[in-house]
């Protein structure tokens, strides 16, 4: 059983351990913020995010999932998650009540999110922020952004207009149990690691290890002149440096679970590693590319995405055998 500490639930206006995971990372960083604020382990969340997406409109590889990991905090944590339509009196009695609030937006309608770190918004990508607390004297709202370092307030109707429907509010309300038994650290890694290996292994043609193949074609793309070489080079560049970060925030919280032995561990953080250097190869191949798109750069691009298809693979399905 967990309980929401007095602080937490009396104390909104109080100061929180921001948690950002990774560039472009904005859904985890700020649910393992919530969680770690309401007096969770927040490390359990990253154990199933062994990931990789495409999205189709920028031609962007990227770690973070599209969704909200609602299975995993079910599972794990106990917390049920809805996908509300509310106004400012919802917004307030729901908070009141205990919940925290993932709300997406757009980050350069926040007043607070720096300039510098609007990489990918044109590109497609929305952001998301935590709403945490509410004043009733003020009627604002207590907000915490961990990409942005920000923890402060907003009004309703600043909230309203940062949004993503022109006046309406929706957002994901994040209701806590009031108590909780949650599985086993064994049963916790079985699932963890039956997710990763069917996600990223047999999963669909925007996800997965299907999603670097599509990389590839994309780089050998005769068309590639028709867009920005120099704008799509530098947002996966960023986005590579997000999955360098991820594939070892994820081993590291599967470790913490303290299942697998140390012989185990000694021999996959090995693998970890070799993928981890991989990963940094093509992203310097990446920059030559940049400049250079001539055949020669391009196989090796192709031969190094083959490489990491077949390692994680390997590191996956040893993990499965091991952890199932």
């Amino acid at each position: 059983m967990r309980e929401l500490t007095v602080e937490t639930a009396a104390n909104p206006s109080m100061q929180h351990e921001l948690i950002s995971v990774a560039p472009m990372e904005c859904i985890p960083s700020s649910v393992m913020t919530m969680l770690k604020a309401k007096g969770y382990n927040p490390e359990l969340f990253l154990i199933d995010y062994w990931n990789l997406n495409y999205y189709n409109r920028s031609k962007i590889v990227i770690s973070a999932k599209k969704t909200i990991n609602v299975k995993n905090l079910k599972k794990v944590y106990g917390i049920d998650v809805v996908y509300v339509h509310g106004d400012k009196r919802a917004l307030a009695e729901s908070i009141m009540s205990g919940n925290s609030i993932l709300y997406e937006c757009k980050s350069s309608r926040l007043h607070f999110f720096p300039e510098s770190l609007m990489t990918h918004e044109d590109s497609g990508f929305n952001h998301f922020i935590i709403v945490h607390g509410y004043d009733e004297g003020t009627e604002d709202f207590y907000v915490m952004d961990p990409v942005a370092d920000f923890q402060g307030t907003m009004t309703y109707d600043e909230l309203v207009g940062a949004g993503l429907y022109n006046g309406r509010l929706y957002y994901f309300d994040f209701r806590f149990p009031s108590s909780f038994i949650p599985p086993s650290p064994k049963d916790m890694l079985s699932y963890a690691v039956t997710q990763n290996y069917n996600y990223h292994v047999h999963n669909t043609f925007a996800s997965g290890v299907n999603v670097l193949r599509r990389f590839n074609r994309e780089v050998s793309d005769p068309d590639i002149a028709d867009r920005s070489i120099q704008k799509w080079v530098e947002q996966n560049n960023i986005t590579l440096v997000s999955i360098i970060r991820m594939r070892k925030r994820v081993w590291e919280s599967l470790c913490s679970l303290g299942v697998l032995n140390d012989d185990a561990v000694a021999m996959l953080s090995g693998k970890v590693d070799r993928i981890m250097t991989q990963w940094k190869s093509l992203n310097f191949l990446l920059t030559k590319y940049r400049f250079k798109q001539t055949p020669t750069v391009i196989e090796s691009i192709s031969n190094k995405v083959e490489d990491i298809i077949q390692s994680e693979k390997d590191f996956l399905i040893e993990l499965y055998e091991m952890g199932r």
